[in-house]
């Protein structure tokens, strides 16, 4: 799951969650500036207007959202979205990094299967918060070998 603090200049907004074991690169090809290779392990998704919440099915590594009450964001208040990410599991290497990359959109190029519409009314500016008051965070189950 993650947990992300939250604040849009618009009523409402989108956040694409991607998971990935990305993988050691070599002298050569940092110093050529090219994007590290990954290889996707998850996907979660959430629009922040249906993060209530429904706390009867809800656990703590799982929010369960029932979608019958969006709260529009109240543009520039900063608000805490738990998203969920799908279930998965592997093993990260010695020398490889857990690679976390959030959107506020996706593409039909890159996602394949899960596109979702990007329209005008969507354009804003999100800011994302990390500090002690506002601790966003990436939480994952450690399986002991």
């Amino acid at each position: 799951m993650l947990e992300l603090y939250l604040a849009s200049s618009n009523s409402d907004t989108e956040v694409f969650v991607k998971i990935s074991d990305q993988l050691p690169q070599t002298a050569d090809e940092r110093k050529a500036g090219a994007q590290p290779k990954a290889l996707t392990m998850s996907r979660g998704w959430m629009r922040a207007s249906h993060r209530v919440k429904d706390e009867r099915y809800s656990t703590p590594s799982r929010p369960f959202y029932a979608h019958t009450d969006p709260q529009p964001l109240e543009p520039g208040a900063v608000v805490k979205l738990e998203i969920e990410v799908m279930p998965f599991s592997n093993v990260f290497k010695a020398g490889h990094r857990i690679r976390l990359e959030l959107a506020n959109g996706d593409s039909p190029v890159t996602e394949a299967l899960f596109v979702h519409q990007y329209g005008w009314f969507k354009v804003g500016r999100d800011t994302i918060y990390h500090d002690a008051a506002r601790p966003s965070r990436l939480i994952l189950p450690v399986v002991p070998s």
